[in-house]
């Protein structure tokens, strides 16, 4: 059985109401699989890969740096933000895309950092929040 990032309540609800559907239940399902969520290193490293696919424009290890610090700051202050883990990477990914491709008045060479971020803020909107002027130094 695979219950994935669930809550321990939710996990334990789950599993007794699949498991005691039937008597033979357990026994067509003996392993109980939990996976844990990536790190803030592993999503970054997801989120870079799913970017590469997608986006032409190359980074600088600066703008590599400052995505995983945008992201190591969310996953740490807000970790529910990232709780479909890959999928949010991928999502996330696109709106770094539309952000370098619809940013009127910034250019990439000079301004790639506010451009990175209003792309994890369109991603935010989706969840209700924002980074502000000061979240993105941390």
């Amino acid at each position: 059985i695979f219950t994935g990032n669930l809550k321990f309540k939710e996990r334990k609800e789950m599993e007794s109401r699949f498991l005691n559907a039937n008597e033979g239940m357990r026994r067509r399902f003996p392993h109980n699989l939990k996976l844990t969520g990536y790190d803030s290193k592993s999503l970054t490293v997801i989120l870079l890969r799913f970017m590469g696919k997608i986006i032409s424009t190359s980074f600088s290890k600066d703008d590599y740096n400052y995505i995983f610090s945008l992201v190591n700051y969310i996953n740490d202050k807000r970790p529910d933000v990232f709780k479909n883990q890959a999928g949010d990477m991928e999502n996330l990914s696109s709106s770094i895309s539309k952000a370098i491709y619809a940013s009127p008045g910034l250019i990439w060479e000079k301004d790639s950092q506010e451009i990175i971020k209003n792309g994890f803020n369109i991603f935010l909107t989706n969840k209700g929040i924002c980074l502000d002027g000061e979240q993105d130094s941390d």
